[in-house]
């Protein structure tokens, strides 16, 4: 069966009011096919004001890196909530549309008369999904937060870190990840019951819970529950044993034996001479080797000073070891893995003499679907025609007036 290029959304409609907990959810809808609406307020959205920036364009809203990576494949809208005729003009947009995704504090779109249950009159079926730092009750659900207070509260940065250091703040906003992660997947089933019940729901997600799957939702909780004891961060061991090494060439490795492969983990040693002697009997025995990790790890460092990581990779692999690299970005970006699997997806701006960027791609693949082909991020407004005088019908007189007025 031929592949559909349109991907499996392309007949749904969101519009994206999303700020930066939830532009990544809006960028994965988008990737599956959804004509991803991203409503700014006039002037253009906060996030624009976010660097890097691409070179000799710092302050430019449209050359934010930040904003070029979460918005691509995205139509942008601008529209002022905050005015009596902008509500009137979102609640047209949410007759013909299918999700709504906000991350406002709780309440607050209710108190501008576009909250769920004003939405749901005009569309029974649509799917609106929040997320905020807390959800939308419960004695914290007022509370503002960002994704480091998400990485606090979860309990993700007490885990985080070196056990000889302060908790440490996980990288590139991973609380925001995860929590548009949930809301992705979760709007997903949503829009799924929808086509059995014929009716709408509200999803909401607290980007404090989402991120505790990393903790309270593993075995942790029942660590604490059985023993009473604190799990603690791990730094560079897994499980109790140690697994980061350093090369020769000043790269790092990842060692992790399974027991299946200790005695030809062994046999490799003692063909590289490597010290301490690890062949007698008493190594066969797991719980000895539970209780001298010292002296494993001593011949774990020595075998990877031994090597340059990608031979010690590539040898370990050969015998069937779990060596592998510890990739930084610009490994990733030239990984023949990814590459091969065309993880990479080029974008060419054209608001920027042609420039082509290379954006991540989704971590899936369908056999029946293909993801849509990649368009740029959108200028400021890009779309507001196409919205305004193509989906809502609105006269080119009143078009004129709503931009004079500042309301589109």
């Amino acid at each position: 069966m031929p592949q559909n290029n349109s991907g499996p959304l392309a007949d749904l409609r969101i519009l994206d009011l999303a700020g930066e907990s939830g532009l990544f959810c809006g960028r994965m809808l988008a990737e599956l096919g959804a004509e991803v609406i991203k409503l700014e307020p006039p002037g253009g959205d906060a996030f624009r004001s976010r660097g890097p920036w691409l070179a000799g364009e710092e302050n430019n809203p449209e050359a934010s890196l930040y904003h070029l990576h979460y918005n691509v494949n995205k139509k942008s809208v601008t529209i002022n909530l905050l005015k009596p005729e902008g509500q009137i003009l979102f609640k047209q947009m949410v007759a013909s549309s299918d999700v709504v995704l906000e991350t406002m504090t709780p309440g607050e779109m209710d108190s501008l008369g576009i909250g769920f249950e004003s939405l749901q009159e005009i569309n029974p079926e649509l799917i609106y999904t929040t997320i905020t730092p807390f959800g939308q009750n419960g004695p914290l659900s007022q509370w503002s937060g960002n994704a480091l207070t998400g990485a606090a509260m979860s309990g993700l940065l007490y885990l985080n870190g070196d056990m000889s250091e302060p908790p440490n703040q996980p990288a590139a906003e991973q609380a925001y990840h995860m929590a548009s992660l949930v809301a992705t997947w979760s709007t997903l089933i949503a829009i799924r019951a929808r086509s059995t019940k014929c009716v709408g729901s509200r999803v909401d997600i607290s980007v404090q819970e989402a991120a505790a799957m990393a903790t309270v939702q593993t075995a942790n909780a029942n660590f604490y529950t059985w023993h009473g004891e604190l799990p603690m961060r791990g730094g560079m061991r897994h499980f109790g044993s140690r697994h980061l090494y350093l090369c020769r060439d000043e790269k790092w490795a990842s060692i992790s034996i399974r027991p299946v492969r200790w005695h030809d983990f062994v046999q490799w040693l003692n063909e590289e001479k490597i010290e301490p002697d690890l062949t007698s009997e008493q190594w066969s025995d797991p719980f000895y080797r539970r209780d001298h990790q010292d002296e494993i790890e001593e011949a774990h460092a020595n075998l990877s000073k031994k090597f340059n990581r990608d031979e010690l990779v590539r040898v370990g692999q050969s015998r069937r070891m779990l060596i592998v690299p510890v990739n930084k970005i610009d490994d990733l970006s030239q990984h023949t893995q990814l590459r091969e699997r065309d993880f990479f997806k080029e974008v060419t701006y054209d608001n920027f003499a042609d420039l082509k960027l290379e954006h991540p791609g989704p971590a899936y693949q369908f056999s029946l679907t293909k993801p849509p082909a990649y368009t740029r991020a959108p200028l400021i407004g890009e779309h507001n025609h196409y919205m305004y005088s193509e989906v809502l019908n609105i006269a080119t007189d009143r078009y004129d007036r709503l931009a004079i007025e500042n309301i589109i």
